[in-house]
């Protein structure tokens, strides 16, 4: 997977050197050094007002905060939990309980997406913790724009995916997690079934990639429907021709 749009260009970055660094990302990869020295304004680079970090799961996020305490750097944290995001309970509790403590000694504020996240926010960090609303954006603009140019494509797709242009198409567009609920999507597209052996009036067409395809997969093949299309990754360049195709849209926004 390589993004086709230059997510750096108009940001000042660099890579520090790796330790480690699998395909899986987890708490011990990416794994990277050089961090203290980096925040501590290494070969003459001036210092940093802020440390922001993307979670808490990771020895690199959490060194970085260790780093940042070390040398009195404030620390922002944005993260996408929500409490029922999965079950919780005893000892995982209990656990839970001690790190928040220790991680609101390290941290000066954190950075809610959205009305769910920032209520975990409170519920392990205090109601007097600071919390600054950072939520998602999109640019409206690019997208608005791409998908008019999009329009003169629009048989072009549907020849692509063997759509009939008679008939509606439901759009789910996103990474194929299961917190994303794409199999509850898939049920409930069987449940539009006009009765035994009859197709629902929409297609799905489902665009994205992961660990959850070949379940998805596997799923909507035992449903007998063939109605489904698996798009699989595309690029943000060709996003426009599928939100331009769609007549519906499934969110799977989560927080």
């Amino acid at each position: 997977m390589k993004w086709d749009v230059p997510l750096l260009d108009g940001y000042h970055h660099e890579f520090l050197p790796v330790l480690r660094d699998s395909s899986n990302p987890g708490a011990l990869s990416p794994l990277n050094y050089g961090i203290f020295s980096r925040l501590r304004g290494g070969k003459g680079v001036a210092g940093f007002d802020v440390l922001w970090v993307h979670g808490y799961s990771s020895v690199n996020t959490m060194q970085a905060m260790v780093a940042a305490k070390a040398l009195g750097i404030p620390v922002l944290v944005r993260a996408e939990p929500w409490l029922g995001d999965r079950d919780r309970g005893g000892a995982t509790l209990v656990a839970k309980g001690v790190f928040f403590r220790l991680l609101r000694e390290l941290i000066d504020g954190a950075l809610p997406i959205g009305t769910l996240n920032a209520a975990y926010w409170r519920h392990y960090l205090g109601e007097d913790f600071p919390l600054h609303l950072m939520p998602y954006a999109v640019d409206n603009h690019y997208f608005q724009s791409r998908c008019i140019e999009a329009r003169q494509g629009r048989s072009a797709l549907r020849n692509e995916l063997g759509l009939d242009a008679a008939r509606p198409v439901i759009l789910f567009a996103s990474k194929l997690q299961s917190r994303k609920r794409c199999t509850d999507l898939l049920a409930a597209y069987k449940n539009l079934s006009r009765g035994p052996g009859k197709e629902p009036d929409a297609y799905l067409v489902i665009v994205g990639d992961g660990e959850e395809r070949a379940a998805l997969e596997r799923q909507a093949a035992q449903s007998g429907l063939e109605g489904v299309r698996f798009c699989g990754f595309r690029n943000q360049s060709e996003l426009p021709r599928f939100f331009r195709h769609g007549d519906g849209f499934r969110s799977a926004v989560t927080a």
